[in-house]
């Protein structure tokens, strides 16, 4: 995407994301300013018109003096664990040959950076001479060339400074491409993956990979047949259980989902605030979904609560979940008859109830010695 109507303005592509589409753009040294102010929405600031993106360390042996046609290698992909979901091992071990610009990013936690530049390349104005580049828009690791968006409601947006990188130009016929020579001490060779790439990158742009659904949440009270009940008592174990599965873009069907140590599911027993948060460990898995179970006690605390699950995989689609339940007191034919915490007290009681009954009967059945005659007399 190069230019936009002048109906299509950033404020509707922005809507376009909150109702859950998707949007891949291709960017370019004379991307218009529209789609510069739609990327701001998402942190990612596009450097001004004719910017270049150059290294004089990996450039490709067609490229001129000025070294704006690079090659990509597994060094420019981050070692993260979503770059590595998204694109396959034979795309990261390839070639890819790129000729753009570089972008930068922000804080912002929903993005997701996936390819950047070396610490040998940087970004210059195309209008200026190449030998008095003096202050770059962005250099080295900073330089981002293609990265990824994923809002709240697993709505995608990617961006690529580049868009001739996806052209056929870039995808010769015998699939490799020749590498400087300063590269032969390494390699005498890479294959072209530019069509992996843009398979890979477009496959998780529109939800055709990395793609995990929920297909219900359950609890039910500890040794009870009755699924998601309204009411619970106060320090009631429960059994809560999550199913989860990733799509399979290969078979078109829903696998189970394998949920990486990392990232575990994690349940919270909420009012206000959370009184309980912990992780569900996998128990069972089908041919279409990984069951996710634990059981515990509630929390002593009667009121209005709400089983939340919020999981967050990097590159895969978010999880939200929320039962609401209710907490209620014990009633008095529901406690238990004696207490075992109590029996110090009891023993207490029984300790000055025994006392008290023996004072009594010394008291009331013993009977004074009466006086001799003698002392009698002599009072």
């Amino acid at each position: 995407m190069v230019a936009m109507g002048q109906n299509l303005t950033p404020q509707l592509l922005v809507e376009f994301v909150n109702d859950g589409g998707n949007i891949f753009i291709g960017a370019s040294p004379t991307t218009s300013e529209s789609i510069r102010d739609f990327l701001r929405e998402f942190d990612i600031d596009l450097p001004p018109r004719d910017s270049l993106f150059a290294d004089h360390f990996s450039y490709h042996p067609d490229s001129t003096r000025n070294h704006t046609l690079v090659t990509l290698d597994m060094d420019n992909f981050l070692d993260l664990p979503h770059v590595k979901s998204i694109f396959s091992p034979a795309t990261r071990a390839g070639k890819v040959v790129y000729r753009g610009s570089a972008h930068g990013l922000g804080p912002l936690p929903f993005i997701l950076p996936l390819v950047r530049g070396k610490k040998t390349s940087y970004v210059y104005d195309g209008k200026e001479d190449l030998d008095t580049v003096e202050e770059p828009y962005v250099a080295g690791t900073q330089a981002f060339l293609v990265s990824g968006f994923q809002a709240r409601n697993n709505a995608r947006v990617v961006v690529s400074s580049s868009l001739d990188m996806f052209s056929d130009e870039y995808v010769p016929n015998n699939g490799t491409i020749n590498l400087p020579r300063f590269y032969s001490m390494h390699t005498d060779g890479g294959k072209n993956v530019n069509k992996e790439f843009a398979d890979d990158l477009t496959a998780w742009a529109f939800h055709e990979s990395l793609v995990i659904k929920s297909n219900y949440i359950k609890h039910h009270a500890h040794k009870s047949s009755e699924i998601n009940p309204e009411v619970y008592r106060v320090g009631d174990p429960v059994t809560v259980s999550l199913s989860l599965s990733a799509f399979n873009p290969e078979t078109g069907s829903y696998i189970p989902f394998s949920n990486p140590p990392a990232y575990p599911v994690q349940l919270e027993v909420i009012m206000l605030d959370p009184y309980i948060r912990t992780a569900l460990p996998e128990t069972t898995t089908t041919a279409t979904e990984t069951i996710y179970s634990k059981t515990f006690a509630l929390p002593d605390h009667y009121g209005v609560f709400n089983f939340k699950i919020q999981h967050r995989v990097p590159g895969y689609t978010y999880v939200y979940e929320r039962e609401q339940f209710t907490i209620r007191h014990r009633q008095h034919n529901e406690y238990p008859r004696f207490i075992s915490g109590a029996w110090s007290y009891y023993a207490g009681w029984l300790s000055v109830s025994g006392g008290f009954l023996v004072f009594c009967a010394v008291w009331l059945y013993h009977t004074p010695k009466p006086e001799p005659d003698s002392m009698k007399k002599t009072q």
